[in-house]
């Protein structure tokens, strides 16, 4: 074993051909105030230079940190390690101590340059945006997740909201469609203008209803750590056909004996009919074939789709008379 004397609680350790960097006070002579509970506490701190310079100091396999007092761990240490990563292993176990005291901020700086070079293996990772996740900063890990490679993404998967899946698929229909959404999600929000969804958008609760038009979708989800999928574009076109005009029987003329009128009816509509005007939604629906009335009579027929569109209408002239 080897122990070399840095400054003050400052060591390195070489035991087993790994180095151990313990309390890393690598601030600059005079750099802070004196502490108050030490004799002589007007003298400006640390008291010395260090011996040699930061990169020899932190070029090591771990750091171990008996506390976090300011001459145990100080600012310039976490960006000394920050720039100079070595033992994935020994930094991560570095981070946990840090995150059990309480400083997170460290633990995050620690692991950051693992994330930033894409070094880190899948401890680092499940660190690191479990840290991120309980600071806030879930739209940081949605986009560490996403840019990371697939066994990452496997690991991390509680941390990765999908995005929300529509059916029926985009596209062009003839008739009105019910829109569903689903996913792993907790919410789904969503716009139908075609604007970007917040979390003040509508939230998805229940089926919609497409009708004629175009609707432009958008939408993401929010899984159960408060993180954002990746927002989905989907276009629907309805465009709703009118029946053609309905069928009707026997033809125009003269009829001189007790006659039936029967209407074709396609499935999906509904025929109305008026003698002498027109028909509307309030006229007599076409259930059975129709008794000619006896004279002079205009028969006037419409059929409505299942979709509210209104054929054409029909006319037949009929004089009976026995």
């Amino acid at each position: 074993m080897k122990i070399t004397q840095v400054r003050s609680a400052t060591i390195i350790v070489e035991y087993n051909n790994t180095k151990f960097l313990v309390d890393p006070w690598l601030m600059p002579k005079d750099y802070m105030p004196g502490f108050d509970v030490a004799i002589n506490s007007d003298v400006r701190q640390p008291r010395v230079e260090l011996p040699f310079g930061i990169e020899k100091i932190v070029d090591v396999d771990a750091v171990i940190i008996t506390h976090i007092h300011p001459d145990h761990w100080d600012e310039f240490a976490e960006n000394a390690l920050d720039k100079n990563p070595k033992n994935e292993a020994a930094n991560l176990l570095l981070a946990k101590s840090m995150e059990k005291s309480g400083d997170k901020r460290s633990a995050l700086l620690v692991m950051r340059p693992f994330i930033q070079n894409k070094t880190a293996g899948t401890g680092i990772y499940k660190e690191y945006v479990k840290l991120l996740t309980q600071e806030g900063k879930t739209n940081e890990v949605r986009l560490i997740l996403k840019s990371a490679d697939r066994e990452v993404q496997n690991a991390c998967a509680e941390y990765i909201c999908e995005t929300p899946v529509s059916n029926p698929a985009p596209g062009t229909y003839t008739t009105t469609q019910t829109l569903k959404l689903e996913g792993n999600c907790q919410k789904i929000y969503y716009t139908l203008d075609g604007s970007t969804p917040t979390r003040k958008s509508k939230v998805y609760t229940e089926p919609i209803i497409l009708r004629e038009g175009t609707t432009e979708l958008k939408a993401f989800g929010v899984n159960d750590k408060n993180i954002e999928s990746d927002v989905i574009s989907r276009k629907y076109v309805i465009v709703l056909n009118a029946p053609k005009a309905p069928k009707v029987t026997p033809k125009s003329g003269d009829y001189n004996k007790k006659t039936e009128i029967k209407i074709t009816v396609p499935d999906g509509c509904k025929a109305y009919y008026a003698f002498d005007s027109e028909p509307d939604l309030n006229s007599t629906v076409y259930e059975q074939p129709i008794s000619m009335p006896v004279g002079y009579h205009r028969l006037n027929v419409i059929l409505v789709a299942a979709n509210g569109k209104t054929s054409k209408m029909t006319a037949m002239e009929y004089y009976l008379q026995y």
